[in-house]
């Protein structure tokens, strides 16, 4: 919200460079400094040509209205390009600017409480949009009209900076600083939000400011690199001074520094005396000065840009995207993606700060450009985002996010803990890092934590509690809340380190099975809560048939694939395989169970299964640690060294040795170790699982995967024509479990062997894939997960439930259990109470993993793909092709102006109709014989419905009714469905 206000304010500034399509001139050359203007070209266009360079002068206008003035010199005077990257060690391209400025900190009171009370509102963004913008708006021009560049935006408070005229003279630049900072106080104290406050507190909630100033060299530095994204920072004995100084002024006060105050000591009027002596409240000009004198001094910062649209070019623009989030970035690209920007969204904000660098100096920005690098791989490693890098006089501030779009996923609180545990471990100078459930609570948490120490809100214990370790500390009080919250610290234990979810099911399942998963059961048959396997689908019979027709051949060593999406029933699957190689056959288990976020590196599907065979041996209580060194001493020193090694960067010698040293431990496993343990074993299972879970990225541990998949096959094979040679040898079974086995987005190639190892067991019977279930299987799931008689279910929550999940087990289970949570669904014996389910809000259930799951789809999209599947979501039914271009135009800020030129229009709807059409080819769309489209998914339109505001809606509705009504009149035609009144009274109120 407040960069589209501060991007409405930026484009003031080419107005007024731009000409007119019929003017034949080019505008003046203005990245040039000199008075002299570069000749007038006549510009001959054409209609298209107009309209692709008008689209990218959009793009580049819209981009650099993102950009402080100070960058733009920098991209003026090619110190930021396209051929400078940074490295952790890089000592060039980190300095953008050096020089010497006032710098100022504004603040505003009264945010907190208006997040809050606005936070619940189902319009909540909407209403947060615009009272920021009627606050911002007018902060902005009054900044603007002082000369003042804006540096930061963080949260409610912004960074200006007001470069000196001249080495040394600071005199004019903290003067227009004081002078800008009194009138923003006179125009926006006690700002009214028109929000009320609580009940009993009386009135709305209002805004005020209390702004810091300090003056001295700055620097402004370009950080980070990590897949080409960068922050900018700005840094320097300024940034201490108003740390201090903003605290010290209370609600509608300026405070300076003592080098601030030492340049208009004469000019101004000091208030009363603060506590610190060096520190000075402004409260008025001497009779020196006025307003509108200091204002003449100063150059607009709306005629600062040393740049020009129109001269800039595509590689321009890959080096502007640096510094903006890639969605952020496809809002810009679309013509009408700023319109649709503001969204409620559900994020785990965490806070880090490191104390002790001083990043204006240059050993100091080298550790700031290692300290983001690291941080930048801890968050993206765990698919999360870096949102703010800041300096003030405690060190250096890291603010990332969560659950920010496209990367959405139902354990983005778990993902931030480890990216949390990770950072530390990563950083030297390990200081604080801190979770909460919001922006302001987060950094309330960091400021009341011990070193070395994370602190996480209520919301994130109770969403990590099931997957990691947590000590209950002392409710605290903090600003900004009336009561005490409560705290917790997350201990990072063996259910941390692994991700694994140990909880009473499983417990439970391994005392009456005497099998152990490292994994939360899933089947009824081991004690979980999934009772797929009872359903008697094709895949599971088409298993139990492998058991009952093969079990010779299975015991001389097999290899079985069991595969397909979420919810299919391939864990369940691989549940009872499991039990029927382990409970019936004797065999001993060897679990790899790899992970998709947390620990990230190449090689971790290697040393998680040398871990796999330490934990099998020390399972056996008579033997322990002394046969787990004895394995160990299967090894030389140097290939132990190998294999303790856990460096970054992965040679391809490293894995190839890494593999070697990995089938030698596994041999002298099977032929040595564990007969040493068990006496009765009658072979080895070695289950190999990959977990996607929520990401978007496969992992980087994907290819190791399938190496050591294709190795131990090929062990497996190589035993099992042992035996039929009657060579006595133990057998080895290898299940793996995935979401699919390779496909076009991972050659085959990549990993040898494993075409052939794919076709070998096909051809077997052996690979199993799993599918979504029927509405007939859907059915009896429900009344089997509710522990009820058939009968006893309404057809209205059977057919509530199907529509939702669409076949999806796992989806069945999370609406079951979240109607049940939130009281809609009550089950007493066999009686089940339903409420109506037609006023449930689905895109409300934002913890679970059939909404993250559809939210990335949607975000995975192209910006138009996403626009226009968000605005045919708020239609019922079917959509025409001229709904969706009335909804378009309705959802433009420019719908209503000038600048939508007739002449465009017939290609708009030509492009409207082709990303209609890609819809189609995704399966988001179905287009019937009348070209009318429909959403067929419920659960992707209830989504996407979710995703465009109420204000929105309504405009669009209206839009798209105006539309049919004009249509109508000009064919002699009636609206279906439309009573002539409402028609009249909407085509009244337009």
């Amino acid at each position: 919200t407040l960069s589209a206000s501060r991007s409405h304010q930026r484009n003031s500034m080419y107005e007024r460079k731009i000409y007119d399509d019929d003017v034949d001139f080019a505008p003046p050359n203005i990245t040039d400094n000199s008075s002299e203007a570069e000749p007038k070209l006549e510009r001959k266009r054409t209609g298209l040509s107009d309209l692709f360079d008008s689209r990218q002068h959009r793009v580049l206008q819209g981009a650099l209205s993102f950009l402080p003035v100070v960058i733009m010199h920098g991209l003026h005077r090619g110190v930021i390009s396209s051929h400078k990257f940074l490295t952790e060690e890089s000592k060039k391209g980190i300095l953008v600017h050096q020089g010497e400025g006032a710098v100022v900190f504004c603040d505003a009171s009264g945010f907190t409480a208006l997040t809050e009370r606005l936070a619940v509102k189902e319009e909540g963004a909407e209403l947060l949009s615009h009272c920021l913008n009627l606050f911002m708006e007018p902060l902005i021009d009054i900044v603007f009209s002082y000369g003042g560049d804006i540096v930061k935006f963080s949260g409610d408070a912004i960074t200006i900076v007001w470069p000196y005229d001249a080495p040394g003279d600071g005199h004019l630049s903290v003067l227009r600083a004081s002078a800008c900072c009194l009138e923003l106080h006179n125009t926006l104290h006690n700002f009214d939000t028109k929000v009320p406050l609580g009940e009993g507190e009386g009135g709305n909630v209002k805004l005020t400011l209390h702004i810091g100033v300090g003056a001295g060299p700055v620097s402004i530095l370009q950080v980070g690199g990590v897949f080409d994204r960068y922050e900018y920072v700005i840094a320097g004995p300024p940034l201490a001074q108003i740390s201090i100084a903003e605290p010290l002024a209370k609600s509608g006060e300026t405070v300076l520094s003592e080098d601030a105050f030492c340049w208009i000591r004469d000019d101004v009027k000091e208030g009363d005396q603060l506590e610190r002596l060096d520190y000075h409240r402004v409260v008025a000009f001497s009779d020196k000065w006025t307003f509108s004198s200091v204002k003449a001094t100063a150059v607009p910062t709306s005629d600062q840009c040393p740049l020009n649209p129109h001269t800039m070019t595509a590689e321009d623009i890959d080096v502007i995207r640096r510094f903006i989030p890639n969605s952020v970035f496809k809002k810009i690209e679309d013509p009408n993606g700023t319109a649709q920007a503001n969204e409620m969204r559900v994020v785990t904000i965490l806070f880090l700060q490191v104390s002790g660098v001083d990043v204006s100096t240059e050993k100091g920005s080298i550790i700031a450009q290692r300290l983001m690098s690291k941080l930048q791989k801890a968050c993206y490693g765990n698919e999360g985002s870096v949102n703010k890098f800041l300096v003030d006089d405690k060190g250096l501030l890291f603010l990332c996010g969560f659950g920010l779009p496209p990367l959405i996923h139902t354990d983005d609180p778990v993902r931030a803990i480890h990216a949390a545990f990770k950072i530390t471990k990563a950083l030297k100078r390990k200081e604080y890092t801190f979770l909460g459930d919001d922006v302001n609570l987060s950094a309330r948490l960091m400021g009341n934590a011990d070193v070395n120490s994370i602190l996480v809100c209520e919301t994130t214990h109770r969403k990590c509690k099931k997957f990691l370790d947590f000590v209950t500390l002392n409710p605290i009080k903090v600003k900004g809340k009336t009561n005490k919250i409560p705290v917790f610290l997350p201990v990072e234990g063996e259910a941390a380190k692994r991700g694994l979810s140990v909880n009473v099911q499983r417990l439970k399942s391994m005392m009456e099975s005497g099998i152990d998963v490292p994994w939360v059961v899933r089947s009824t048959f081991f004690g979980g809560p999934s009772p797929l396997l009872a359903l008697g689908t094709e895949w599971f019979s088409q298993l139990q048939d492998v058991f009952e027709n093969q079990e010779d051949e299975i015991r001389k060593g097999a290899v079985l694939q069991l595969s397909g999406g979420t919810g299919g029933g391939k864990v369940e699957c691989g549940e009872y395989a499991i039990g029927q190689i382990v409970g019936q056959m004797g065999f001993v288990p060897v679990y790899a169970h790899l992970f998709s976020f947390g620990l990230a590196h190449k090689l971790l599907p290697l040393r998680e299964f040398m871990e796999g065979m330490l934990e099998t041996i020390c399972r056996q209580r008579e033997f322990g640690e002394k046969t787990r060194a004895l394995l160990m001493a299967a090894l030389t020193d140097e290939e132990e060294e190998v294999a303790k090694v856990y460096d970054d960067v992965v040679t391809h010698e490293m894995e190839r040795r890494m593999v070697q040293i990995c089938i030698k431990f596994f041999k002298y496993f099977c032929d040595t170790a564990i007969c040493s343990v068990k006496k009765d074993i009658k072979g080895v299972v070695v289950v190999l699982r990959s977990t996607h879970g929520t990401s978007y990225f496969p992992p980087p541990w994907i290819v190791s995967f399938w190496r050591l998949v294709v190795e131990t096959a090929i062990l497996s094979r190589e035993r099992r024509e042992l035996q039929m040679g009657e060579v006595a040898v133990l057998p080895v079974i290898v299940i793996v479990i995935s979401r699919s086995v390779p496909d076009e987005s991972f050659p085959r190639g990549t990993v040898l062997g494993l075409n052939e190892l794919t076709d070998w067991v096909k051809s077997k019977g052996w690979r199993v894939e799993t599918d979504l279930l029927s509405k007939d299987h859907c059915i009896q799931y429900v009344h089997l997960y509710l522990k009820v008689p058939l009968e006893a279910v309404p057809d209205a929550l059977n057919e509530f439930c199907y529509k939702l999940a669409e076949g999806n087990s796992y989806y069945l289970r999370e609406i079951l259990d979240e109607l049940v949570s939130r009281g809609l669904l009550k089950v007493q014996g066999d009686v089940l109470t339903v409420s109506d389910l037609s006023q449930v809000n689905v895109a409300e259930w934002v913890d679970t993993a059939m909404i993250a799951t559809t939210m990335m789809s949607i975000e995975s999209l192209k910006s138009e793909q996403a626009k226009v599947l968000k605005l045919a979501s708020v239609f019922t039914g079917k959509t025409s092709m001229s709904d969706l271009s009335a909804s378009v135009k309705a959802s433009s800020e420019q719908a209503n102006s000038e600048a939508s030129v007739e002449g465009h229009c017939v290609l708009d709807d030509l492009h409207l109709m082709l990303t209609c059409n890609s819809l189609v080819e995704l399966g988001m769309f179905v287009m019937d014989e009348n070209r009318d489209y429909t959403i067929p998914s419920v659960l992707l339109q209830t989504v996407a419905r979710g995703l465009v505001l109420k204000g929105q809606t309504l405009k669009i509705k209206k839009k798209a009714l105006l539309g049919r009504a004009m249509l109508a009149s000009k064919n002699n035609l009636t609206i279906k469905n439309q009573g002539e009144a409402g028609v009249t009274e909407l085509v009244a109120q337009q």
